[in-house]
């Protein structure tokens, strides 16, 4: 069954694909990051990652801290471990009360977003960022923090970004709703993904290119929405900058309100048996 071109329900559909599938990234374009962004030191690993995989050497960022931000005045510890730690924390919290960060006090948002950013420019990340790629399939992830508007402040209240590498190929792009928004369960977007080994300024990239387009709506499952096949060959894009099996923290140039502006965006990794 498919989603009729001119409905109502697909002309909403159309809105919310193209606050996050259509361009989730703006202008941003993986060649132009600055290889900086993925330095980091060896640390152990708050989780242990798949055997085989590379742990980084001991060589200290170059990059420097977005001086316009309030909380990036304070100088970080040598491997940002404090900063981890209340990031953890707060991410925990949200996830116990079923929230994202554009539910939080202003403040308190400002607060996450500091740790957030020293994670990802000074901790070390266990799990090479290249290497992100073997411990990624079967693995499912929820966006709980971003600092990028487009990306979760223009969904409904209920939204919630999801992630499920099926395997080393396939991935599915989750947009989970409430019952009471448009009648819809999920929209989910088929992809395919890779990631960028290196080396170069593209190194641990992720990158999506959908597939297809499909909902489960009104009691019925995996229905495709035939507006959609437009975006088939589109891509988006993970800028990897910390990885530990558990938290993955994502920073970048080029996306947001203000071109040339850095965001930042933590996926948690979510238990197997939860229900999606």
């Amino acid at each position: 069954m498919s989603i009729m071109f001119d409905s109502p329900l697909c002309v909403r559909l159309a809105v919310l694909l193209s606050v996050c599938l259509i361009h989730p990234h703006g202008a941003f374009q993986p060649s132009l990051l600055p290889r900086r962004l993925h330095q980091s030191r060896t640390l152990p690993p708050t989780t242990l990652p798949p055997a085989g995989l590379r742990i980084r050497s001991r060589t200290h960022p170059s990059c420097s801290l977005n001086a316009a931000e309030k909380y990036d005045k304070a100088s970080p510890s040598g491997t940002a471990d404090f900063e981890f730690q209340e990031m953890r924390v707060q991410l925990d919290a949200l996830q116990k009360q079923n929230l994202v960060s554009r539910n939080m006090d202003p403040r308190a948002r400002a607060e996450l977003e500091h740790y957030v950013r020293q994670v990802a420019l000074y901790r070390p990340s266990p799990v090479e960022v290249r290497d992100i790629g073997r411990a990624l399939p079967q693995t499912r992830w929820k966006l709980v923090f971003a600092t990028d508007t487009a990306t979760l402040g223009d969904l409904p209240a209920d939204a919630t970004v999801l992630l499920n590498f099926v395997d080393h190929e396939r991935v599915d792009y989750i947009l989970q709703f409430s019952e009471k928004t448009f009648g819809l369960n999920n929209l989910k977007a088929k992809s395919t993904y890779t990631v960028n080994p290196g080396p170069g300024g593209d190194e641990g990239v992720v990158t999506l290119v959908y597939d297809k387009i499909t909902t489960d709506a009104f009691g019925m499952k995996d229905m495709g929405v035939g507006l959609f096949g437009m975006l088939q060959g589109r891509a988006n894009y993970i800028v990897s900058a910390y990885f530990d099996g558990t938290f993955w923290v994502e920073r970048g140039r080029g996306r947001g309100r203000v071109e040339g502006t850095d965001y930042l965006s933590v996926y948690v990794r979510q238990p197997d048996e939860d229900p999606w």
